[in-house]
């Protein structure tokens, strides 16, 4: 690059024995680089000790720019990775466990260009921060934490975190937090204790607890609002699936008629996916009291009643059986006609004449009282109970 002269010398021939020459300047300049921009994007803004990362490296060299092309390396306190070719202008580098410091730490990332960026692109640098957590960590089963002095090594997920020792020759009892410091070179903690939660090493159950929005409800006979609830599902144990909720009445004032009917309707089951809850909504059905009145209608022509009734006594007293005779002797002529206007008559006033007759039918509804309501939620071989109280003024 610079300035640089071409001369032309003619050497001559037999007609011409002179050699003339002539000479230019010509000004050489090389192609100018430019500074990509680096981009540092990590999967998450804040992780524990016990958790890897997942960076983004972006480089772009920006609008009408050929694409970056070469590695890129990341690094922070006491970690750097390994270099990690460029595709379409980025790369992802996982970041382990354990590998970074706890509190606010910087990620670094430098690009290097390969043969093909040189001539283009200049190294560049990115940076980023994520916020690093001491892991609570639950240590099954760690032997000799009954003895004095004793220590254990500590290992989750393949990472040696170091060793944890008691404070004192006093048993520490399942869900004692204490402390552990990480093995020299290890930057899990730079030197600073992870908090260690102490356990049996029983096995974790994945099942679910019941809470109702509302353990108890008021309200009249029949209401058709103020009489439900909601009744909330919370897994425990990494539990997931679908939980059916069915509820019944399983205590009740004495002599009660016409008990509350509980149910969840289409909200149950409810499908448990991760770790939060779900609803359904427990609806409690009453009856409301009523009465009404059941009459006899007058049929028309009801003297009807009165000649259907004394042809009816003729009738009876025509089929009472001979030995009953001696009765229809005794009483002659008048007591028949007696008992026949009896007869008649009674059958009259079953519908007959003016009277329309009639009986009342009365509904009390649910009894008022106290009551309680079980609901009971299951998925398989696992089963969770809540109550709710309700009052029916």
């Amino acid at each position: 690059m610079g300035t640089d002269s071409i001369d032309a010398v003619y050497g001559g021939d037999t007609n011409f024995s002179g050699s003339p020459s002539a000479a230019v300047s010509v000004t050489v300049t090389g192609t100018a680089t430019s500074t990509p921009t680096v981009t540092v994007t990590p999967g998450a803004s804040s992780i524990t000790t016990a958790q890897a990362l997942m960076v983004t490296v972006a480089v772009s060299g920006g609008g009408g720019n050929p694409t970056a092309t070469g590695s890129v390396t990341l690094s922070s306190t006491g970690y750097t990775s390994a270099a990690t070719a460029l595709v379409s202008g980025s790369a992802s580098i996982t970041v382990p466990a354990g590998s970074l410091a706890i509190g606010l730490d910087s990620l670094t990332a430098n690009y290097t260009p390969d043969a093909n960026s040189s001539s283009t692109y200049n190294s560049a640098i990115g940076a980023n921060t994520v916020t690093v957590t001491a892991a609570l960590i639950t240590v099954p089963n760690v032997v000799g934490l009954t003895q004095a002095a004793a220590t254990s090594a500590i290992t989750v997920a393949g990472l040696t975190l170091g060793t944890v020792t008691t404070a004192s020759s006093a048993t520490v009892a399942a869900g004692s937090v204490i402390s552990q410091s990480p093995p020299a070179g290890n930057s899990a903690a730079s030197g600073s204790p992870v908090s260690l939660v102490v356990s049996t090493g029983a096995a974790t159950t994945a099942t679910f607890t019941l809470m109702p929005g509302a353990a108890s409800l008021s309200f009249a006979p029949g209401a058709t609002t103020a009489n439900s609830t909601t009744i909330t599902v919370t897994p425990s144990g990494g539990f997931t699936g679908n939980v059916t909720l069915t509820a019944a009445v399983t205590q009740s004032p004495t002599g009660a008629t016409d008990l509350p009917v509980p149910s969840f309707g289409a909200t149950s089951p409810v499908n448990i996916t991760g770790a939060g809850s779900a609803s359904g909504t427990l609806t409690v059905a009453t009856t409301a009291s009523g009465s009404g009145a059941l009459a006899v209608p007058k049929r028309p022509g009801s003297r009807g009643y009165e000649t259907g009734g004394a042809a009816l006594a003729g009738l009876l007293l025509l089929v009472i059986p001979a030995r009953r005779r001696r009765l229809r002797a005794m009483l002659g002529p008048l007591g028949l006609l007696v008992c026949l206007a009896a007869l008649g008559g009674g059958l009259t006033g079953c519908g007959g004449g003016g009277n329309s007759g009639g009986m009342v039918s009365s509904n009390p509804g649910t009894t008022a009282g106290n009551y309680t309501i079980t609901v009971t939620a299951t998925a398989g071989t696992v089963m969770g109970q809540t109550t709710v109280a309700v009052t029916v003024n």
